[in-house]
């Protein structure tokens, strides 16, 4: 399955296993709490703030290099980063409301990447 390249998505989730459905469909991303990051990725970010590469906290869970997705766990610091810097992004990166929304959720953040 080829994804639709430069798309990431921010969600929450008590249940790490539930992402390898992700790797099936990203229709499933509607059962998390996510924020959808508009046109930013992880190539981007890391372009943007050398502080980046601290954001992925683990190796990925999900990377398939051939299809072109890769899940890992996101650091809190980097949503910190992403507020922190709004107005910079706000041609190409998330919404207020829905990074917010994040906050709410129960789980451990994760960043799920298509390239």
């Amino acid at each position: 399955m080829e994804y639709r390249s430069r798309i990431m998505y921010l969600l929450k989730t008590n249940n790490p296993i539930s992402l390898y459905q992700l790797a099936e469909s990203l229709d499933a991303i509607q059962d998390f709490t996510h924020c959808d990051l508009g046109s930013l990725n992880s190539l981007q970010l890391i372009e943007l703030c050398d502080e980046a590469a601290a954001w992925i906290a683990n190796e990925p869970i999900v990377f398939d290099e051939e299809n072109g997705l890769a899940i890992f766990e996101f650091s809190p610091s980097g949503v910190a980063w992403l507020r922190n810097n709004s107005a910079a992004l706000k041609d190409i990166g998330p919404d207020a409301a829905a990074l917010s929304a994040l906050d709410g959720a129960n789980g451990t953040l994760y960043a799920v990447d298509t390239f």
